[in-house]
Formats: C-alpha cells, structure tokens, sequence
C-alpha cells in the first residue's frame, strides 16, 4: 500500500480529511480481498496513488519555499524511517508463517523469491515477470506491488523537482506545471493503449497495470491539485457540496461496479483518480461530506492503513490455506479482525515510534537481518522437502 506522511511527521500541516480518505481506500482494498463485496475495491490503490502525489508535492514545496533546493539525503531517510521498520516487520512476520502454513515443494521458495524482491521495493518487476496477476493468488506479498511502485515514484520525483530547481525553475512555476501535465499524458495514453492490450510492449496489460511509468500519471493529478491555489469557495458551499458528494459516490460506485474483468487502469482508473484530486482539493470545505470523512472511526482506519495494508492480505491467504478451501465469509471476517489488531500495535508500537526513536536504525537492522534468516529457512526447507514433521509418510 502506499504510504504517505501522518500528524507526527508534520502536525501543523496534518488534514484529517486526507486520512479519513486513506480509511475509504484501505476499507475497500480489505473488503475487495475477503472477495465478500465490492468488486472493483482494487481502486483503493489508484486513491492511495493520488494522495501520495499530493503529500508529497506539499512537503516538497514547503522545502523548497525559501528558494532553496531539495536535500535529497534528507527526504530519502525521512522516506527509510517512514516505510522500512513496518515493512520489514510484515515481511519477517509473513516469512515466518510461511514457513508453518505454506508448502516446503515451492510455495515457500516463492514466498522468500518475494520477500526479496519486495524488500527490495521491486516487486512490482518481479511479478511483471509471472504469468499472470491471479497465478499469484495465494503469494501473501502480492499486494506489495503497490508498495514498490509507490517507492518508484518516490525515487524520481523529488529528482525531477531538484533538476527543475537547478534549472531556476519552481516547483509550482508555469514551466514545472507543465512538464507536469505533459508527463501525466503520456503516462496515460500509454497506459490507456497498455490496458486494451496493444501489443508494443510484452505482457501489455501486466505492463500497464504494475509499471511505474504508466502509474505516474495518477500521483501526479495529485501533484497538480497540491500546486493549485485554493481558493476562498465559501460563496460556492451548494456546489463544492454538490461536487464533493458526487465524487464519493464514483468512487463508490466504481468499487461496486468495477470488477477483475474490467481493463485497468486505462480510461476506468479516470473514475477514481479524479474523484479523488477533487475530494482532496476541496477537502477542507466545511460541509457534511466533511463531517464524514474527519469521522473517528475513518481517521482511525487512515492512521492504521499502512500495517493494515501491510497485514490484511498474508492472513487472508494463510486463512485460505489452512482451511484447504474457499473459508467461509466467518473466518474471512475473523482474519480482518485479527488484522486490524495486529496492524494498530505494528502502528503503535513500530511504525509510529520508530520513526524518531535514536536506536531506529539499530531496530530496523535487526528487522532486516531476521528477514534475511527467515528467508534463508525457506530456502533451507525447500532444498531439504519441507519441515521433517509435516512430510507424509508414503
């Protein structure tokens, strides 16, 4: 899932709407996973894409208000201590599961494949190179494709916003704008032909749907709406209401409407990229839509949404794993609830206060390591066919 920064990074800019949006996008990522609702609830990614875009270009043009340009070393850890501790926590977590719940006969060699390639932040190529994205259906880091495109896009943007600098241009200036826009384009006309399987490029459908490249264009509507001058909209309450409201509901309508057989992302990924920019530009607009999305109970979920991301899929899949079947809609219930829990301690204890703990670096080491030795295991059970006290005696 992609991830973005919260209140304790930056409290004078926190927006509760924005994290109220992230609860929307994780809730219908999880509820399209138990396969008990909603369809097209994979638009969850596409809503977390744009509000990456926006965040980030928001705290890149608060650096750079002085004038001065990006540090680059600075954004990058900031990025490491934001994303790697819970990460690496569900990945060494999952790992070790694996271990116990998945076939020693290749399941668990594909699992530590994985967990490599994820650690890596490069899972989306990695999956890239399967079959196809169902193959993958009981691989529980497959949802970390979203992850590594998010981090993809993290690499090449503020590079982009330091070579515009260099070059004396702003960040919100008229020629940075639009490169912008120019960019956007053609990331969504090649992303568009991709998705209708044209055929110049491999596997064009799998190309368009984890490329970075062809993503782009969706965290930069969420640049764009960040560089856009808000304005005093409090003679425009019937409309910015009006407008608002009509955003929700596309993106609701497009989570139930939207299923796997749907090209995407292409034109139908439109649907909850702009909903989304045009929920964030009018976000702070005082009016019941924004009663809704500053609700608790959907903070709640927007401030646990990265470990739930994290966490939700890997105890889907071990729960379809141990019950040798099609688990019922209980027990798909029970491994959402379940985590929920594991998610707000990974948040309470891990991901919040690692983030500006002195002994960070010492934690998020030991983290790696275990990832590395737990991976290792698997590739040790594999080449030894599994765990002595699960093989069958013939």
């Amino acid at each position: 899932m992609p991830v973005t920064p919260t209140a304790q990074s930056a409290p004078e800019y926190f927006r509760q709407d924005i994290q109220g949006l992230r609860g929307i996008a994780v809730l219908l990522v999880v509820i399209y996973h138990t396969g008990i609702a909603l369809p097209g609830g994979y638009i969850g990614v596409d809503i977390f894409f744009v509000i990456s875009g926006f965040v980030i270009t928001q705290l890149l043009l608060r650096e750079t208000a002085d004038g001065s340009s990006i540090r680059l070393a600075k954004f990058y850890s900031r990025r490491i201590k934001r994303i790697l501790p819970a990460v690496a926590f569900a990945i060494v977590g999952t790992l070790f599961l694996s271990i116990f719940a998945m076939s020693p006969f290749g399941e668990q060699q594909e699992i530590a494949e994985t967990a490599r390639a994820s650690s890596l932040f490069a899972a989306n190529f990695y999956f890239f190179l399967q079959d196809s994205y169902w193959a993958l259906a009981e691989n529980p880091l497959r949802h970390l494709w979203s992850l590594a495109v998010e981090e993809q896009f993290y690499l090449v943007f503020p590079i982009l916003i330091f070579a515009l600098h260099k070059l004396k241009f702003k960040v919100n200036s008229t020629f940075s704008k639009s490169a912008f826009v120019l960019i956007a384009i053609v990331s969504f006309v090649v992303s568009y032909f991709l998705s209708t399987g044209n055929q110049f490029l491999p596997k064009p459908e799998l190309f368009a749907f984890f490329g970075t490249p062809w993503r782009m264009w969706e965290f930069l509507a969420g640049a764009l709406i960040a560089l856009v001058k808000v304005r005093d909209l409090s003679r425009f309450k019937l409309l910015v209401t009006a407008t608002s409201t009509a955003a929700l509901g596309a993106i609701i309508w497009a989570g139930l409407e939207f299923d796997s057989f749907t090209a995407f992302p292409g034109t139908a990924a439109l649907v909850p990229v702009f909903a989304t920019a045009i929920l964030l530009y009018f976000g702070q607009s005082k009016n019941f839509l924004h009663q809704i999305t500053t609700s608790r109970l959907l903070v709640f979920f927007g401030s646990i949404s990265y470990s739930w991301y994290l966490w939700h899929w890997p105890l889907l899949t071990y729960a379809r794993i141990i019950v040798s079947t099609v688990p019922s809609a209980g027990v798909r219930f029970g491994a959402v609830m379940l985590s929920v829990l594991l998610s707000w301690a990974t948040y309470r204890l891990i991901e919040k206060p690692l983030r500006f703990h002195p002994c960070m670096k010492a934690v998020t080491g030991a983290l790696i390591a275990s990832m590395i030795v737990i991976g290792l295991i698997g590739y040790a059970t594999f080449e030894n066919d599994g765990i002595s006290s699960r093989k069958v005696v013939q």
